[in-house]
């Protein structure tokens, strides 16, 4: 098993050496490639990145002759792709050395699992860890409650890595939803990716650290800002696509029911998304109410002593 490792860069002709170099430090001989997309670029990236890469049996150089946003850049990643699992590395972010191999691991020993993220340490103007866990531990799989509500686990681009089938199947989204999302492309894959039905696992290992920087994303766009309410409406449409495309059951409570009894783990914050993903589906009172009172029972109680007589339809 192998790893082809997807960087979108733009502008960041000083940084990005550090990225492809930490990938290339990485342990165990697991690096299939790296496919470096420049979105043309206006510093002076196009030729770092042909005097460093541009006859490295590793690395493979794309120049877009446009500008076309994030999402692009990944879908021609994933286009070219060839290794078993693919990830997306921002060229102001760092692997740690182990991280390809303890990812590569955790595909090898649970082949059900086909989204892995990773814990990650925040770098530069401040230093932290980021989503800390005492251990790893299984997502699981919430199709059913995010297609209805959106509301879904969720961490950084750097911090993914999916088997390339699933990979391809969430380039389903139309090439004109490349132009809605010229960046912040994380919660696209993340959320088509829990619709479609992934099964995912979190790495609690900081094996990934991001710079952070007075250019970041986050640093750069205000809250309130016509970009990110074109962002916000671009992700309910994302939602509404593989809605669609999944076809998933908004009006059978018993699939809901299952999936939430399912989950390896349940937290108060996932029992309150369910009882909202049990309110946004088309039933009537009395039978939303049901679901409700049956969720509340699954959560406190654990599971039912009726089990093996499916609740609900």
């Amino acid at each position: 098993m192998n790893v082809s490792v997807v960087i979108a860069n733009f502008n960041y002709a000083h940084l990005i050496e550090g990225a492809v170099a930490s990938v290339l430090g990485n342990e165990g001989g697991l690096l299939r490639e790296i496919i470096v997309v420049d979105d043309r670029s206006t510093d002076d990236s196009r030729e770092v990145l042909q005097r460093l890469y541009a006859d490295h049996e590793k690395v493979r150089l794309v120049f877009n002759e446009e500008n076309r946003g994030q999402l692009s850049c990944f879908r021609t990643g994933i286009g070219m792709a060839r290794g078993d699992v693919i990830s997306f590395l921002d060229p102001d972010d760092r692997y740690e050395n182990r991280c390809l191999e303890e990812v590569v691991r955790v595909f090898g020993e649970r082949p059900e699992v086909d989204f892995v993220y990773t814990g990650y340490r925040d770098v530069g103007e401040r230093e932290e860890v980021v989503l800390k866990a005492e251990r790893d531990f299984d997502i699981g799989s919430t199709r059913m409650m995010t297609a209805l509500t959106g509301r879904h686990f969720w961490s950084i681009t750097s911090t993914i890595f999916l088997r390339r089938k699933l990979a391809r199947r969430i380039m389903a989204l139309p090439e004109h939803y490349d132009w809605e999302f010229e960046s912040r492309v994380d919660t696209v894959i993340e959320l088509a990716s829990t619709i479609v039905g992934s099964y995912r696992y979190y790495l609690a290992q900081p094996l990934m650290l991001r710079t952070i920087h007075e250019t970041n994303y986050s640093h750069t766009v205000d809250d309130c800002s016509v970009k990110v309410k074109r962002y916000k409406e671009g992700f309910r449409r994302v939602r509404a696509f593989f809605f669609r495309d999944c076809a998933i059951p908004d009006d059978s409570p018993g699939a809901l029911y299952r999936e939430f009894r399912d989950l390896p783990s349940k937290d108060r914050k996932t029992f309150r998304d369910y009882l909202n993903a049990a309110g946004k589906m088309r039933l009537s009172l009395f039978r939303r109410w049901g679901l409700r009172f049956l969720l509340v029972k699954c959560f406190y109680i654990g599971r039912l002593p009726f089990e093996q007589q499916s609740p609900m339809p």
